[in-house]
């Protein structure tokens, strides 16, 4: 007989366009259920637990991770509250799904990883790229050495974001957004995830193509096993795509 699987009963740290996609895809979830939102404001807190039926909808973040039957948030604010509010629920001792990017910096990443350590709590970005069928197979043909030694990752990953405007938050700088934090994350984590460490350098390129006006397009090298990254805002649609090349 199988085993029966534990509930993961889930709190919901802001209530944007994110969390809907979140949410929803909850129905394909045998062992996790939402039981708690919360929002800024009690009236968006209310509205969302009524339109995905929640039972308990809060105003104001603390009062989610106050909740004893809340044992993992997860949190979809803007990029510059990441660290704060992941840093709350690890010390309210919540385990923690937090979307991209994880904090804006090292540092802050690795004080939070510190804290989840010594709080004995999960802590994770919300990577989803990482759990696509198609790149869980391609990593295991890599790993268990099926297409040959790695030599080099082209990783693209891009979706409409026009008319481009300074003052949106994909584009602010002073909000955590631009090519690298927005988009750019995902290609980076993409060849992270085959090649195991991290950069040796990054350099940035301005676009050339007619549709590509509204961002950067970035460039990463590794030394040995060689990839490059491209990061691009394009309004060609929602685009990702990796290629892997390898040597017998």
């Amino acid at each position: 007989m199988r085993e029966k699987m534990n509930t993961v009963r889930w709190g919901i740290v802001s209530t944007g366009r994110i969390t809907h996609q979140f949410v929803q895809d909850f129905d394909y979830v045998p062992n996790g259920t939402v039981v708690a939102v919360a929002s800024r404001s009690q009236e968006s807190a209310d509205a969302f637990a009524a339109q995905y039926s929640i039972p308990r909808a809060y105003a104001g973040y603390d009062r989610l991770l106050e909740d004893p039957e809340v044992d993992a948030v997860y949190i979809a604010t803007p990029h510059t509250l990441h660290y704060r509010n992941t840093m709350d629920a690890i010390q309210a001792r919540k385990h923690v799904l937090c979307e991209k990017p994880f904090t804006v910096s090292v540092r802050e990443a690795r004080n939070l990883f510190h804290m989840a350590e010594q709080s004995s709590v999960f802590v994770m970005e919300a990577m989803w790229t990482y759990f696509l069928p198609a790149i869980q197979k391609a990593r295991e043909w890599v790993e268990q050495g099926h297409i040959g030694r790695l030599r080099q990752v082209k990783a693209d990953f891009g979706y409409p974001l026009l008319p481009f405007d300074p003052d949106r938050r994909e584009y602010d700088a002073e909000l955590a957004g631009g090519c690298l934090l927005e988009m750019g994350i995902y290609p980076v984590a993409l060849a992270f995830l085959f090649v195991g460490r991290d950069p040796d350098d990054m350099s940035w390129r301005p676009p050339s193509a007619a549709n590509c006006r509204t961002g950067p397009t970035s460039s990463v090298k590794k030394a040995i096993s060689r990839f490059r990254i491209s990061g691009t805002l394009t309004n060609a649609g929602f685009i990702i795509s990796i290629l892997l090349l390898t040597t017998s």
